[in-house]
């Protein structure tokens, strides 16, 4: 089982997906980046930065429901491995990452800001385990991160 942030329901023959809630983006950035101390910012006002992604070209493009009319594209300058990663290079200034708003209330990090970004879609959260007839437990698991997610949420995930 995994949690997997995405903007469309994660699918495939052996794959089955669970929402749980949904959320705004934000992005993360070092505290002295010059977009560090407003209060919202859009897509368009980072076009010329360099992101760090955690799984590449492609899965950021998804991420920022792209290709868009105008052709941007963000240009991918690291790919870390953990977001742990994400916020070290975001801190040290060298890229921005956009993320699902539960980073803010999920990190503390020193030296970098989490800043809303207007005009994309909300992310769900999904919990993904493999397809089939799931053992007991298994089931156990998934209706606690749905009942926890809802308790937290104050709604049950779309879907």
């Amino acid at each position: 089982m995994v949690l997997a942030p995405a903007l469309a329901a994660p699918s495939g023959p052996d794959l089955h997906a669970v929402p749980l809630w949904s959320e705004g983006r934000v992005l993360v950035a070092g505290t002295g980046h010059p977009l560090a101390g407003r209060d919202c910012v859009t897509v368009d006002e980072v076009a010329d930065e360099l992101f760090v992604a955690t799984l590449g070209d492609e899965a950021l493009t998804d991420w920022l429901g792209l290709p868009r009319s105008d052709g941007f594209a963000p240009e991918v300058a690291y790919v870390a491995a953990t977001f742990e990663e994400v916020l070290d290079i975001c801190s040290a200034g060298l890229a921005v990452n956009i993320a699902g708003s539960g980073a803010v209330s999920g990190s503390s990090r020193h030296g970098v800001v989490f800043v809303p970004v207007r005009g994309l879609p909300d992310a769900t959260v999904y919990l993904l385990r493999s397809a089939g007839a799931p053992s007991a437990a298994v089931l156990a698991v998934e209706e606690l991160a749905v009942r926890v997610a809802r308790r937290e949420t104050g709604r049950p995930g779309p879907g």
